[in-house]
């Protein structure tokens, strides 16, 4: 009887500890660990230190322009800031998905051809370690519907902070008449 609960509990041990280290095998995939610029974590940075800071926005949709000001808590920035966030393109199921091309003033990642992933180019342009300009364009097409733009950070040299950002965009919808949009914002100091 003592020989069986000391097999059973060898056994238990060896099924505990090989279940272990397979999770840590699945989590210690490359492909997953920032391979691209991790765009949300720096817009919620971002986000963090502008909570409480007013924005100056003009929004051009067709024909009409709006001028807008007010001030932000963090949740109106995270609204705010949404395209960005969701623009990121460093997600595991996007592993593979583009080529990086360094540069003298940053990195640039082009979504390859026939690859997963509505982002068509990423680029991020620095001076030393500090970025200065995150850009990126964006294509989600169906036979029904075209969903295209681009849009960019701007970001003080000096503080770190965001300074200003622009999105544009067009929208077509079969048999409707395309929706077009320009959103040009600025920080106040």
């Amino acid at each position: 009887m003592e020989i069986t609960k000391n097999r059973s509990l060898a056994l238990w041990l060896v099924l505990l500890f090989s279940c272990s280290e397979k999770e840590v095998r699945l989590s210690e995939n490359p492909t997953q660990l920032d391979k691209y610029f991790p765009l949300s974590e720096f817009v919620l940075s971002q986000i963090e230190l502008l909570d409480g800071k007013e924005i100056e926005k003009i929004l051009l949709l067709g024909e009409s322009q709006e001028t807008i000001i007010q001030k932000l808590d963090s949740v109106g920035w995270r609204r705010e800031l949404d395209l960005f966030i969701q623009s990121d393109i460093n997600k595991a199921s996007l592993a593979g998905s583009y080529k990086i091309a360094e540069m003298p003033d940053g990195v640039v990642y082009t979504r390859i051809e026939g690859q997963p992933g509505d982002v068509q180019e990423l680029r991020v342009t620095t001076e030393g370690d500090r970025i200065l300009q995150v850009s990126f364009t964006y294509k989600k097409a169906s036979f029904f519907y075209l969903s295209e733009g681009a849009g960019s950070l701007s970001i003080d040299p000096n503080t770190g902070l965001l300074d200003s950002y622009e999105v544009i965009g067009h929208q077509k919808v079969w048999l409707l008449s395309a929706n077009d949009m320009q959103l040009k914002a600025t920080v106040r100091k």
